[in-house]
């Protein structure tokens, strides 16, 4: 039989058959002996195949195969892909050419509106790497070393991989937490997290991204710093998805204050995403606060900087007070703001939601503060 054929034969079996027989439901014990004959044949069935799967791919690419499976749902379940109807995700359907037990696995691809986020699977990473991911220690030379994963996109741009958040997080998740998570022992596979600035590529052509582990040397003495790429673990390719965007403007505009200054402000609306909350945003000197051409002496460029704090201090509070309500009468608040470009006269601030989506569909009122900006009719 050929891998395809099991795979799709596995693949086949309804997962409520695999959970009806794990778990105990008194309401079932004094049922026929009929039912209890078809449990027990659904349970050998799923074995059956299972080990069938085993002899076809060995052992070990079996193993593989499962924790590429395991993590792709463990990120649709983290990021509530189903339950918000997210259409920015997209996962990577797992081929034979991706049952491997070394190199890189592409497992999904989100788009949070600011980045490109890809996860992957990267085999075989030792434990003692693992373990030490981003930990900075001495060596005999009086050198501090740590090891760090990183990935290039056409072999250009370069950026940091990080573990995975695969796990409910109130944002106080330690580095051991993240890696007990994310590192899979017994394949030695690690899931890794690349955050691809959306910027840096076009949508309507694919990237390569390549992951590598690299050495980080600093030298104590002369206070610089050496980068070494010491394993190059493989490169896929990486189609990128679109953000898919609700508009909503505010008919009247929300009005705020620079404490600071007196200066008058203005939230005129909202581009809502998965996982991004962009807040629009208009204020008094906007174009100089933000222009890269401003040239200041020592006594203008103080009270520059004193305007320009007290727009960030107002803006982040306004952010921090922004209540989303959906339609099942749940909220979403407190955003922060990740970046504020200006584009066409409007400051954007982006507001990342991490990983947890919303449904922008669902959204039905806004508030910011006690006020409501919008609701809808």
């Amino acid at each position: 039989m050929k891998r395809e054929a099991i795979t799709m034969m596995l693949n086949g079996v309804d997962d409520n058959y695999i959970s009806e027989t794990a778990v105990f439901h008194p309401e079932h014990i004094q049922e026929t002996h009929e039912r209890i004959i078809h449990l027990k044949k659904k349970r050998i069935i799923t074995f059956a195949l299972a080990a069938a799967l085993m002899l076809a791919l060995g052992i070990s690419a079996y193993a593989a195969w499962n924790i590429h499976q395991k993590r792709q749902s463990e990120l649709r379940e983290q990021m509530k892909i189903e339950d918000n109807a997210v259409t920015d995700y997209k996962e990577e359907k797992l081929s034979d050419a991706q049952i491997q037990t070394e190199g890189v696995t592409l497992l999904s691809t989100v788009n949070d509106g600011e980045f490109q986020k890809v996860y992957v699977n990267i085999s075989p990473v030792e434990p003692e790497i693992a373990r030490n991911f981003g930990r900075m220690e001495e060596n005999e030379d009086g050198c501090m070393i740590c090891y760090d994963f990183g990935f290039t996109t056409d072999g250009e741009s370069f950026g940091f991989a990080t573990p995975a958040i695969l796990t409910d997080t109130d944002g106080t998740i330690t580095m051991e937490e993240l890696i007990d998570a994310a590192y899979d022992e017994e394949t030695k596979t690690f899931t890794m997290e690349c955050a691809c600035i959306n910027t840096m590529f076009s949508f309507d052509k694919p990237f390569d991204l390549t992951l590598v582990l690299f050495r980080e040397t600093q030298n104590q003495n002369d206070h610089t710093t050496d980068g070494e790429i010491i394993r190059t673990f493989g490169t896929v390719t990486v189609y990128p998805t679109e953000n898919t965007v609700r508009n909503i403007t505010f008919i009247n505009p929300y009005s705020f204050e620079n404490a600071a200054t007196g200066g008058k402000g203005k939230v005129i609306g909202v581009n809502l995403s998965s996982f991004n909350v962009d807040i629009l945003v208009t204020h008094d000197n906007m174009e100089n606060m933000y222009s890269t051409n401003v040239e200041l002496n020592e006594e203008e460029r103080e009270e520059y900087l004193k305007e320009q704090l007290g727009w960030l201090q107002a803006m982040d509070e306004l952010s921090q007070s922004m209540v989303l309500t959906f339609s099942d009468g749940s909220s979403r608040k407190g955003f922060g703001i990740l970046s504020s470009p200006l584009e066409n006269g409007i400051l954007i601030n982006h507001c990342g939601l991490g990983n947890h989506s919303i449904d922008i569909n669902n959204v039905v009122k806004i508030q910011i503060g006690d006020k409501t900006v919008w609701e809808h009719q």
